[in-house]
C-alpha cells in the first residue's frame, strides 16, 4: 500500500493462494518459488525484484537475477539462509553474537559443549558464590517473560550457545 502511494505499481509472487499481499496489488502470480516458468514470466513483467524476508529459496533468487536485479543481492539471502554463515559474517564485522560452533557431528557437538560448558564452582576456586548466597539451593528458579509466564531456566549453561548444522554445499 505504501508503494502505491509513491506512485509505484507492485506484483506479488507467492506460493500462497490467501497471500495477504494478493489483496493490495493488481497482478498476482500463485506458483511455487520452484516453478522456473511461473519465475521467467513473473521477472518478464517488473523492473525490479525485491523479497521481505530471507525463506525465499536462494535458487528461485538466481533465476530472477538472471533476469531482472534483485534486491537485495542473492548473496545476502544466501548468507541469511545458511545460520553459520551469518554468524560468521556478523562476527567479521566485528559484532558481537552469542557464542556458537559449527556441529556437524556428534564428535563435534560434544566439544561445543564442554567448549561452552561454564566453569562448576567445586572446580574453579574463583569463582563467585554470589549467585549461590542469592537463592538458597533448595528454592526453584524461574524466568519471567514479559507476558508474566515464568519457565524454568536452561541449567546446563549460563552463556547462550548456538549449534548450527555444517554448510550444505
Amino acid at each position: 500500500m505504501a508503494a502505491a502511494r509513491l506512485g509505484l505499481r507492485c506484483q506479488v509472487f507467492s506460493p500462497d493462494p490467501d497471500s495477504p499481499a494478493f489483496d493490495v496489488v493488481l497482478h498476482a502470480t500463485c506458483a511455487e518459488y520452484a516453478d522456473v516458468e511461473a519465475l521467467e514470466l513473473f521477472a518478464a513483467d517488473v523492473d525490479i525484484i525485491t523479497y521481505e524476508f530471507e525463506n525465499v529459496p536462494a535458487a528461485s533468487a538466481m533465476i530472477l537475477a538472471a533476469r531482472r536485479p534483485v534486491l537485495p543481492d542473492r548473496k545476502i539471502l544466501e548468507t541469511t539462509q545458511d545460520r553459520l554463515a551469518e554468524k560468521d559474517f556478523v562476527k567479521r564485522l566485528g559484532i558481537g553474537t552469542a557464542d556458537y560452533a559449527d556441529v556437524s557431528s556428534a564428535a563435534t557437538l560434544a566439544g561445543a559443549i564442554a567448549a561452552h560448558r561454564p566453569a562448576r564452582r567445586d572446580q574453579d576456586p574463583a569463582a563467585s558464590d554470589m549467585t549461590a548466597r542469592a537463592r538458597p539451593s533448595s528454592a526453584p528458579a524461574t524466568i519471567r517473560t514479559r507476558s508474566g509466564r515464568t519457565s524454568p531456566p536452561n541449567r546446563r549453561f549460563s552463556r547462550p550457545l548456538l549449534l548450527s548444522s555444517a554448510r550444505s554445499r
